[in-house]
């Protein structure tokens, strides 16, 4: 939920919504916390010198070195249409970063198949992001994928 902006590089896309209601004399009734993602958009679009979600530049990076690197098919962050912009933040490596989250999530006690699912789903990401459309001859049906090879990435 991390990710480079102009002025952090390391800023959390995520916020708190506290609602706390009171009794007409100003007693506490009850509270919620409510989390939520503060930018969607930035998994599709980002400022110049800023950059998306960490985990996709991490995962670029490190997961060639994995078994599972050749099963999803990605590329060079420079390379997807999600995380071709800001590709480096200094003073920072991906790949060790990479190796640090499985780390991570194998002291969380996730199996394999668990973080590989994760993986699956953040390269599904980035491979629908290269997808290119076109508007069908006939308008009513609306448009298609260019490359229709470039599905099979997704499965």
């Amino acid at each position: 939920g991390n990710a480079k902006t102009i002025r952090n590089d390391n800023s959390s896309r995520f916020g708190k919504f506290i609602e706390i209601e009171f009794d007409t004399v100003g007693k506490l009734q009850s509270a919620r916390i409510s989390n939520y993602l503060l930018e969607k958009c930035r998994i599709i679009t980002q400022q110049p010198d800023e950059r998306g979600y960490h985990a996709f530049y991490q995962l670029c990076s490190g997961v060639a070195t994995m078994e599972l690197g050749s099963t999803l098919a990605l590329k060079d962050a420079t390379m997807h249409a999600y995380t071709c912009g800001c590709t480096v933040i200094h003073g920072e490596d991906d790949a060790a970063n990479f190796e640090e989250m499985v780390d991570c999530m194998h002291s969380l006690g996730f199996s394999t198949e668990e973080r590989n699912s994760v993986f699956k789903v953040v390269a599904a990401v980035l491979h629908l992001g290269d997808l290119e459309f076109e508007e069908c001859p006939n308008s009513a049906d609306g448009c298609k994928i260019v490359d229709s090879n470039a599905v099979t990435k997704l499965s």
